[in-house]
């Protein structure tokens, strides 16, 4: 990956995954809105473009954005708009994307740059399609129920038996992210002190020690 990121000439980069398909035009307009953000404020290192159910500070606003807290989940979650040279500080030699995405994510926790994630009330800034029911790939075959009406609508031909084809299956229920009450919270609290979730939150801690380690070693 990082080897990659040196062949790139510009500032700035927008990261998307090999089956996100774009639906709609991107309005270039408010990407350029970003970068001048971007030029602004040297220590914004990513606008990631899309709505995630993650943790963000509600205070620290930015236009349609909000800032991503210092230690959280999936601060490299794509699709993102990305500078260039603070990337390239998070990736180590050899790295694949996806060791990147979990590992990298530590290590960014130990930097005073920015990360923003697009608010729940804002447009999304892209189209691709997302959705929990499966999209584009799914286990290195494409979703035909997905991607067929969308290529035969752009005149794109594909053979899809030569990567194989997937079926979607029926629409998976989603559990309500409606806000816990102070019953669900304490019950949700007192869950964390079982064996299981106190040794996930010793791992969790251990790897925040590594990442740390991993950074002292890289500058």
């Amino acid at each position: 990956m990082l080897d990659h990121l040196n062949k790139v000439e510009t500032d700035y980069i927008l990261l998307m995954l090999e089956d996100y398909f774009l639906r709609q035009d991107v309005d270039e307009n408010k990407l350029n809105r970003l970068i001048n953000l971007m030029e602004e404020n040297k220590d914004i290192s990513t606008f990631n473009l899309v709505h995630a159910p993650i943790e963000f500070e509600k205070k620290n606003r930015l236009g349609d954005f909000l800032l991503r807290p210092r230690k959280g989940r999936y601060r490299f979650a794509c699709t993102g708009l990305w500078r260039v040279s603070h990337l390239k500080q998070y990736i180590l030699p050899n790295e694949s994307p996806w060791q990147w995405e979990v590992d990298g994510n530590y290590r960014s926790a130990f930097t005073d740059n920015r990360f923003y994630m697009l608010a729940g009330d804002a447009e999304p800034y892209l189209d691709y399609g997302f959705s929990y029911d499966w999209m584009g790939i799914k286990k290195g075959k494409w979703v035909i129920e997905d991607v067929g009406p969308l290529f035969e609508a752009n005149g794109l031909k594909v053979n899809f038996e030569d990567l194989g084809i997937y079926h979607k299956p029926g629409r998976i229920p989603m559990r309500s992210r409606a806000t816990p009450t102070w019953r669900k919270k304490i019950s949700m609290f007192l869950a964390q002190l079982k064996p299981k979730y106190v040794k996930r939150l010793f791992e969790t801690a251990k790897k925040y020690r590594i990442a740390k380690q991993q950074v002292k070693s890289i500058q």
